[in-house]
């Protein structure tokens, strides 16, 4: 994990435990 990302990805685990659907998809400018 990149640093300085944690409090984005502990936000991002806490809402996925609740959604019924998770799309991953990439940014085609990067």
């Amino acid at each position: 994990m990149l640093q300085g990302k944690e409090k984005v990805v502990n936000e991002l685990k806490k809402l996925a435990k609740d959604a019924d659907t998770i799309y991953l998809a990439t940014d085609l400018d990067r």
